[in-house]
């Protein structure tokens, strides 16, 4: 028999890919009549022994799986507080297709904002001549996120403005609420919906008041704030990068299934621990299930610089992972020439042939241009200007990640193409055997 797990939504508790020649595979399943089982392309076998025998397993976590191939590898993993975050994100939206609700580098930066209190909200004056005063709030005005919503909609419609701002207040995003003036010290509290009733208790002063049903609320008075994950600051920890790097990799057609773990730590006894903000088994394309899935290492940024810390930290993954994907992703448009000269060292260097016609460690480059975008390359790059343009006509999906990097290096680095490097590469290798040729006459 062969079983094989789909999940459309790539929620964390249903792994579809597992890594193939996986020792005791049977151990994932937490089933000891699975003790002959394999994995293989064509998913999970179980040989058939006896006649109307049956076999009860459970369906494995992410981690699971990936402790279990970490451990072949000499490692043991432990999820960080960050990549616990990030859980607590998808599960919040119902899964990696659920992160579109926040695709938005606007949305992404209010959320920030508002996590931060830097929302600034003005506070009436007693009459309509005095100056509004701003402070500094965890909440904003439903009428702002209206807005909002409407500039980036399409054809700027009210009507999707509306359905996004529903499902922004249904995944547990933001929550609403209203805000109220106490009579005894004149300050003004949020409360969420269900704090509300015939009695309020002020948060500064602690004292109860008659909430105003005879005086209408007006409409400024309603607010939003984040609750959960989504207040959690500097951008969640990072989760909404690594969030929609995710849903690249799975929302897109880049591929058929995906398995996949949050921000992680690898410990050794021997070694210094290493680290990745995501880690992925990648089913590359839908005509291509019979090769061993791919592996996928994350490092994240949202607006902040790729350093040499955050490189060398990406290189002592590959170093130990040949083969491996290193993808570097952000929330910015661009890099800084700083970040592609140290980038483009690790993109070189990992371009080398591992075997057959595969790289040794394909560096990855993606920026907001592509995670902020609802398509998948090559559409993402069309009316973006050069250098985009190019490669919106001139590339396909159907080419493979191994080229999608190539292309990202050259678009996100400046750096020339893996044929181009190749050639430069022979020629020097051919003068120099003709130097020592010439050497030894």
């Amino acid at each position: 028999n062969t079983l094989r797990l789909k999940d459309f939504y790539k929620r964390y508790d249903c792994p579809s890919v597992l890594p193939r020649n996986l020792k005791d595979a049977y151990r994932i399943f937490g089933a000891h009549s699975f003790h002959k089982a394999w994995i293989s392309s064509e998913g999970i076998n179980i040989p058939c022994e006896h006649y109307e025998w049956s076999h009860f397993f459970e369906i494995p976590s992410s981690l699971k799986v990936f402790e279990a191939w970490f451990k072949e590898h000499g490692y043991d993993i432990e999820l960080s507080g960050a990549g616990r975050i990030l859980l607590k994100i998808i599960d919040s939206v119902g899964g990696i297709h659920g992160t579109r609700t926040f695709q938005s580098e606007e949305i992404v930066k209010l959320l920030n904002e508002m996590s931060h209190a830097t929302v600034e909200k003005e506070i009436d004056g007693s009459s309509e001549g005095d100056i509004k005063s701003k402070v500094r709030a965890k909440t904003v005005p439903v009428k702002k996120w209206q807005d909002l919503l409407q500039k980036i909609s399409l054809a700027n419609s009210p009507e999707i403005a509306e359905r996004h701002l529903r499902n922004l207040l249904n995944y547990r995003i933001l929550k609403g609420g209203v805000t109220l003036q106490c009579p005894e010290c004149a300050q003004r509290t949020w409360y969420a919906l269900d704090d509300l009733s015939d009695k309020v208790t002020c948060e500064r002063c602690l004292e109860k008041f008659d909430f105003p049903i005879v005086r209408p609320i007006s409409e400024t008075s309603w607010h939003l704030r984040t609750i959960g994950p989504f207040s959690v600051e500097n951008y969640a920890q990072g989760g909404y990068c690594v969030a929609l790097s995710l849903e690249f990799f799975g929302g897109h057609g880049l591929s058929n299934e995906m398995t996949w773990v949050p921000s992680f730590i690898l410990k050794t006894k021997e070694e210094k621990p290493l680290e990745a903000d995501f880690g992925i088994f990648l089913s590359e394309g839908r005509i291509d299930e019979i090769k061993a899935p791919l592996v996928i290492f994350g490092e994240c940024k949202s607006f902040n610089e790729f350093t040499h810390v955050d490189v060398n930290r990406m290189r002592g993954l590959a170093d130990k992972f040949p083969g491996a994907v290193i993808a570097f992703c952000t929330l910015r448009k661009t890099l800084t020439n700083r970040e592609k000269k140290i980038i483009a060292t690790l993109a070189r260097r990992g371009r080398k042939h591992f075997k057959a016609e595969q790289w040794i460690n394909p560096v990855l480059i993606l920026t907001g241009i592509e995670l902020f975008d609802d398509f998948e390359p090559p559409s993402c790059w069309k009316d973006k200007g050069a250098p985009y343009e190019s490669f919106a006509n001139n590339w396909h999906i159907r080419d493979g990640l191994q080229n999608l990097c190539d292309a990202t290096q050259r678009m996100h680095l400046g750096i020339e193409s893996y044929w181009t490097w190749y050639e430069q590469k022979r020629k020097k290798i051919i003068a120099r055997r003709k130097g020592d040729a010439h050497e030894e006459k």
